[in-house]
């Protein structure tokens, strides 16, 4: 026998006391809206959710809003006319109410529209009311934890990504920008820039000053090279006395040997604080046309390259190196690798 024929025999009083029994043993409270004068009908166990006496508490709309949590009222609200108004199949809204002894409880609320007058106009609405204050609370636990190993998370990416000592994007995060920068710019057909700035004589500020004064000495300079270079250039420091620069969509205000002078010029303010130590850089510039370049290896390799023919040639110098071809790119970085050990 189907639950529903089994139900059918039942004379409306067993039929009403099965009822009250099922909804006893799921604890839910039932609430009755005349939508005509706001009169609503709460039974002894809605009550007895929020602490208050069936026969003490006024039957109207009103005695439901003051209860309810002022930050949830209107959501309240938003759902209850969406199902009025025949946007959803039933009303369904979990929100605060306050309790009795002052203490705040979560309440699932769903309803249906009941009663429609002579012109189809709903005039009565009724529903269920159940506390999960428990799993609510669990739920927004988890929830509050989530976000923050998120946080964690993302923190301990970030202090990944970043030297410790001058704050600047350190070499794996470098190497994470340089790998986007060249998908999008085979994506965009744009040119890739990238600078190698290594230091000279940085070995003799830790020598002449000490340690101290040297880790005072990069914190400076990445201070200056963060001036002088766009909010979308990325500066990095890969190495004890090595800086690398990626320079966004580059179209310099003028030649990159005069942006790479400027870098230069910060190094030599840097360096008059330690005037017996000789302090300077030499900038390599790797200008690479759109598909010049296989991969962000030699990328490096040439502005290393490059870096490297700043010193060879007097130090404190600029070079750039232009690639338009795959050809190129590959002899440039091929070069770059047999060069060996550059002078500091």
């Amino acid at each position: 026998m189907s639950i529903q024929s089994f139900l059918d025999q039942l004379a409306p009083a067993e039929l009403i006391d099965r009822l009250q029994l099922a909804l006893a043993g799921a604890d839910l409270g039932i609430w009755d809206w005349d939508l005509r004068d706001n009169s609503v009908q709460f039974d002894p166990v809605w009550c007895r959710m929020l602490g208050l006496k069936h026969d003490q508490i006024r039957m109207e709309l009103k005695t439901w809003e003051e209860r309810v949590h002022p930050d949830d009222l209107q959501a309240c609200y938003s759902d209850i006319t969406a199902h009025i108004e025949g946007r959803t199949e039933q009303y369904e809204n979990i929100h605060r109410m306050r309790h009795a002894d002052g203490r705040w409880v979560y309440i699932l609320d769903r309803g249906r529209i009941s009663g429609r007058d002579e012109e189809g106009k709903p005039v009565r609405f009724t529903g269920t009311h159940f506390d999960v204050t428990v799993t609510e609370q669990a739920r927004l636990t988890i929830e509050a934890q989530r976000k923050e190993l998120e946080q964690l998370y993302a923190r301990e990416k970030e202090l990944s990504r970043t030297d410790s000592l001058t704050g600047l994007v350190n070499q794996r995060g470098f190497m994470e920008e340089l790998e986007r920068e060249l998908e999008r710019c085979r994506r965009s057909a744009l040119p890739l820039c990238l600078a190698y700035i290594d230091l000279d004589n940085f070995k003799k500020v830790n020598d002449t000053y000490g340690h101290a004064a040297g880790d005072e000495a990069l914190q400076k300079l990445a201070a200056k090279l963060q001036q002088r270079v766009r909010t979308a250039d990325v500066v990095a420091r890969t190495g004890g006395d090595e800086f690398l620069v990626l320079l966004w969509s580059p179209q310099p205000d003028g030649p990159l040997e005069v942006i790479g002078q400027r870098w230069i010029e910060a190094t030599l303010e840097v360096a008059a604080q330690y005037p017996e130590a000789g302090l300077g850089a030499s900038v390599g510039i790797a200008y690479c046309h759109n598909g010049a370049l296989e991969n962000t290896d030699q990328a490096l390799r040439i502005a290393d390259g490059a870096m490297y023919e700043s010193k060879r040639t007097g130090r404190r110098q600029v070079s750039v190196v232009t690639v338009r071809t795959p050809e190129e790119s590959g002899i440039y970085a091929a070069s770059a690798s047999r060069d060996g050990k550059r002078p500091k």
